[in-house]
């Protein structure tokens, strides 16, 4: 059956014809968030499901307008938020009372009472309005994921706006499985699905992250790009970090937040002792991990250049 067929787009809110509100308090956020920089120096694919304590769950700051209204654009091209066909209102509207459930909190974009706080207060009046105005209220991309017959996560909607080398419409249904069969190396990930679907599932909430070097500071890659092709120089590089949130739902499906970082590489390794450890974990990668990557130009002109470009260790 042709993915296009088991797609449903939601209509765009008619409550935002324009563009959605901002927050009254965005003055109190950062600037512009912190970069994460999680690299190690052995460079390893693995299930690194780390519990998220007392950070939040969401990181906005002064870019919010821009990213909004790139959500926004895309909304009205029906590409988000998306859901398998069929998924029924019924099991919408669970999954959204499940998310308030989980989500709601004094500071946050869900007040306990269901009003979108950074969107002026709108409160939606059905599911596929609360998954829209969750779309338009957080930098956030988000994919709810239902457990399947054999246990194994699903996703079954979709709000993902800036995704990183991958097509949103071609993941959805997915199961986790499939959905990393093209990650490099990712045996240990994949036998670690089940016991990962299940903490997914009924704890956490946790967190990971995702790095790689990029061409540009796009906040979206499509599958197949190649941003590295005209790049000569280390300071050119960008780079672009994913700070993965899973929240559970009381057991019932389970929210996945994705947040995209990206900052000019030499900014990044300004710090002390990145620059080396940046090297040291690009040494360590196997071939199949840079192909997948797609990064052998950016390590090969840091290996390179470093000496002279990177020179804070």
């Amino acid at each position: 059956m042709p993915i296009s067929t088991q797609i449903s787009a939601f209509a765009p809110l008619a409550s935002f014809p324009q563009a959605p509100p901002g927050p009254a308090d965005l003055g109190g956020w950062p600037h512009r968030a912190e970069v994460p920089f999680p690299v190690e120096s052995v460079f390893r694919v693995r299930p690194d499901l780390v519990k998220l304590g007392p950070a939040p769950l969401w990181i906005e700051d002064h870019l919010w307008p821009q990213w909004i209204a790139q959500k926004h654009r895309l909304m009205g091209q029906a590409r988000l938020p998306i859901a398998i066909a069929g998924l029924g209102a019924s099991m919408l509207e669970q999954l959204a009372g499940h998310v308030q459930d989980a989500v709601a909190a004094d500071h946050g974009p869900i007040d306990h009472h269901g009003g979108f706080r950074w969107l002026g207060g709108f409160r939606a009046r059905n599911s596929e309005e609360f998954f829209s105005a969750l779309t338009l209220s957080v930098q956030e991309d988000f994919v709810l994921m239902r457990p399947g017959a054999n246990g194994d996560l699903h996703a079954v909607l979709m709000s993902v706006a800036f995704p990183s080398g991958w097509s949103p419409e071609e993941k959805l249904g997915q199961s986790m499985i499939q959905i990393h069969q093209p990650v490099a190396e990712n045996d240990a990930l994949q036998r670690a699905t089940p016991a990962m679907s299940e903490a997914m599932l009924e704890k956490g909430p946790f967190v990971r992250y995702v790095w790689t070097l990029a061409g540009n500071d796009a906040l979206s890659r499509q599958p197949g790009a190649d941003t590295l092709a005209d790049v000569s120089r280390v300071d050119q590089l960008w780079f672009r970090c994913e700070r993965q949130v899973t929240v559970p739902l009381a057991g019932f499906a389970c929210l996945f937040l994705i947040r995209v970082f990206v900052a000019r590489l030499t900014d990044v390794l300004a710090a002390p002792g990145r620059r080396d450890l940046l090297i040291q974990a690009l040494q360590s990668m196997s071939e199949s991990v840079i192909d997948y990557k797609g990064i052998a130009r950016a390590r090969r002109l840091i290996l390179e250049q470093s000496s002279t470009v990177l020179k804070v260790s």
